[in-house]
């Protein structure tokens, strides 16, 4: 009796998104997510207007701003509990409303994300130039072509993998950071010491009155402005495959980061 071999058939398996899943811990995810903000960018590109719309009422402003900000954290966070996924706003507004209602949401946040890097790489650029060579500050041409090198830079070690765009975040947030408290330190000694330039006052109570405001114009642009200042740290929340703990961790870090901003 002669045996039969069966044909041997190979099963392909199957492909994954290609994520470094396990890679990210709740320091991390919370450094991009805070990284993503741009801090000191964007307090160097909307501070100013936000005091001309409310003058010393800023503070509150950025206060009363934070609180819907808060809000759509928690929000994200139970989200991303539910359904852990990097596609965040597309995939859950997919779910809830269907795939017009996600892929307008999806476009949304690319859209932003795209128009904001560009203003933030700008910037980057200027006040890069500005440390170095004051005149080329005022140069279109070489800010905006140094806005596109720190953009193609950036994309080029996201692409190199999460592990080094972490570490590198830990690196420019450290210094974003640490700029902001020489310059909080260096305002409260001039201040206190009377050196401050004209013009200048200390901290009042009445900064952080919410029924001060003069203009309900004026109010409603400054939060509009200040909510620029807070968003992006979403982006903890579009690397939540890539964290240790998918349903846990993004979400944490989402709310974290904007209390840190605050």
């Amino acid at each position: 009796m002669s045996g039969h071999i069966p044909p041997t058939t190979t099963t392909a398996p199957a492909a994954g998104k290609g994520l470094a899943s396990g890679t990210l811990g709740l320091f991390g995810s919370t450094v991009i997510g805070l990284a993503s903000t741009a801090p000191v960018y964007s307090l160097a590109a909307t501070l100013g207007f936000v005091v001309l719309a409310v003058g010393a009422q800023a503070p509150i402003a950025f206060i009363v701003a934070f609180v819907p900000m808060l809000l759509i954290a928690f929000a994200y966070r139970e989200l991303n509990r539910a359904a852990p996924d990097c596609g965040t706003t597309f995939t859950w507004a997919t779910k809830a409303f269907g795939p017009w209602v996600g892929w307008m949401g999806g476009w949304g946040v690319a859209v932003a994300g795209m128009v904001v890097l560009a203003n933030l790489a700008q910037i980057g650029g200027k006040y890069l130039w500005l440390l170095i060579n004051p005149e080329l500050a005022d140069n279109a041409f070489v800010v905006t072509a140094t806005g596109v090198v720190f953009i193609a830079a950036m994309t080029w070690i996201s692409y190199r993998g999460t592990e080094i765009g972490e570490k590198l975040q830990n690196v420019l947030l450290g210094i974003q950071y640490l700029a902001l408290v020489v310059f909080v330190v260096a305002a409260a000694v001039s201040v206190a010491t009377g050196t401050a330039p004209e013009g200048a006052t200390a901290p009042q109570a009445d900064w952080f009155n919410p029924f001060a405001f003069t203009s309900a114009n004026g109010f409603v642009e400054a939060v509009l402005l200040a909510l620029f200042i807070y968003w992006g740290w979403d982006t903890c929340l579009a690397l939540n495959e890539e964290t240790k703990d998918p349903e846990h961790i993004p979400g944490r870090a989402a709310v974290l980061s904007t209390l840190i901003l605050l």
